[in-house]
């Protein structure tokens, strides 16, 4: 029996049972019945000691946006974070998180508070119920919980000392809520326009490998599973995008299946999208975007690589890092002008990489992006499925394909300029060539150990050119 959760064969028949016919056979070590895991246990020491206390330590170690990640999808505004608020019925957002005061505030319905008083809001819960959860989330384990002053003496004597409590085991969507949403694919707007740029064949393994699902939650929306490198499904991301051009619908915030599907109790753990990837690839070097639309894209163009989302500029996080430890891997940040920290998406994740090299990864940031896009292409947030679609996909395998070997001497060509690039150091006017290959620049997209024709097309298809489409938005 497979390891995975999905064991997927190679489509090779564009036929309308193509999609139903990509091997999945179910959820290993699993079952068919799926039921939520228990409530971890948790020590309780009654002593009174000089260690501090755990809501205290809770409190000390969550970070609100973290917290309020896992149960809501935010939308970065400004210095703040926005949703639609969960605990009212609104349209347009008025729930905010603050992290600089790592606090949430809706001005709709006036509710306020912390990252604990969130989850006992949000999960209808008592306050030691929300800091065991959040304990969990950060992997604290917890040695002193204060116990209920309403507990007889008789009671607390009955509380001994436990092992260490584990992370709380993250839930899962059961396998045929899954496999229902694999049809219907002729009302998926983002799979219709993967078929209009890519044709039928290669659409048709995009969302097979990558378990794009159809939502009727809106018209024409998909969903993104997240599978993890066990084949279980954390989650799936709902989304709506415009089937002509391939843009998400920025009117309409994302949401999550288990909230769709009304789950009880469901803790979000969220993996990179397209993690079982990773794992059937072992030896495949990983790339990592932001969005999951850019890993589906960049997979076309560079099948070479593993290409994974992690959802956002600040959604990549260790946690998410731990399932491809020990693999040769690349960022590649978005475009983007500097945030309120002052930082832009690559500074970001560069000081991110840097935290996660101390840890062992082998990790490095890609620099193309950031040392090329211009300044509209960082106002609107470029990305690299941006740069890969302004080629066809047969115009970039002929790019990518390696030129014959000429043993004959070939003088030096006079190239005419296709175009001129701005230099960051002030010179202008220097061919687009030149500069790609200039010896004070360091090489690029990352620290390559492994050259080939691939990631020099990867170079070649960021050129100057009239901008003249609007932003494809992941």
């Amino acid at each position: 029996m497979s390891s995975h959760l999905f064991s997927r064969q190679k489509v090779t028949q564009p036929n309308q049972n193509a999609y139903r016919e990509t091997g999945l056979v179910g959820w290993v070590n699993r079952g068919e019945k799926v039921t939520q895991p228990n409530p971890p246990t948790y020590p309780v020491n009654i002593q009174k000691s000089k260690k501090m206390d755990i809501a205290q330590q809770v409190k000390e170690a969550a970070n609100i946006l973290d917290v309020v990640s896992h149960y809501v999808i935010l939308k970065k505004s400004g210095s703040r974070y926005m949703a639609v608020c969960p605990f009212h019925n609104e349209r347009t957002p008025s729930f905010y998180v603050t992290p600089t005061m790592n606090m949430y505030k809706c001005f709709g319905c006036g509710e306020r508070g912390d990252a604990i008083s969130f989850v006992m809001k949000f999960k209808n819960i008592p306050f030691l119920d929300a800091v065991k959860e959040i304990a969990g989330m950060y992997n604290i384990a917890p040695n002193m919980f204060p116990v209920s002053k309403s507990l007889s003496a008789r009671k607390q004597e009955t509380f001994k000392k436990q092992p260490e409590a584990a992370q709380i085991p993250p839930s899962f969507i059961p396998k045929e809520k899954v496999l229902e949403t694999l049809k219907s694919y002729e009302k998926n707007n983002f799979v219709q326009f993967l078929i209009t740029w890519f044709g039928k064949d290669v659409a048709e393994q995009l969302t097979a490998d990558y378990y794009i699902g159809t939502s009727n939650h809106w018209p024409g929306a998909n969903v993104f599973w997240q599978i993890d490198k066990n084949g279980g499904c954390r989650s799936g991301k709902v989304m709506q995008y415009d089937a002509a051009t391939g843009k998400r619908d920025r009117s309409i915030d994302p949401t999550w299946m288990h909230s769709i599907l009304g789950i009880q109790s469901f803790v979000l753990s969220q993996c990179l999208f397209g993690e079982h990837l990773a794992q059937e690839r072992p030896n495949t070097k990983v790339c990592i975007v932001e969005s999951e639309k850019t890993a589906i894209i960049a997979s076309a163009y560079l099948p070479e690589c593993v290409w994974l989302a992690c959802g956002g500029k600040t959604m990549l996080t260790a946690g998410k890092m731990r399932a491809i430890k020990g693999r040769r891997i690349v960022l590649y940040p978005d475009a983007g002008l500097p945030d309120k920290s002052g930082k832009t998406p690559f500074e970001t994740w560069s000081d991110f990489a840097a935290d996660m090299v101390k840890d062992g990864y082998n990790v490095t940031v890609s620099d193309l992006i950031e040392r090329k896009a211009t300044q509209e292409e960082r106002a609107s947030g470029y990305d690299l499925a941006d740069y890969l679609l302004g080629w066809s996909l047969s115009e970039f395998q002929e790019m990518a394909a390696p030129a014959p070997i000429d043993t004959k001497p070939q003088p030096t060509p006079n190239l005419p300029p296709p175009g001129t690039w701005e230099r960051f150091d002030g010179q202008i006017n220097e061919p687009f060539e030149q500069i790609m290959t200039a010896d004070d620049y360091p090489p690029y997209p990352a620290v390559w150990d492994e050259p080939g024709p691939p990631d020099e097309a990867i170079k070649n298809c960021i050129r100057p050119i009239q901008h003249t489409k609007q932003n494809q938005d992941s």
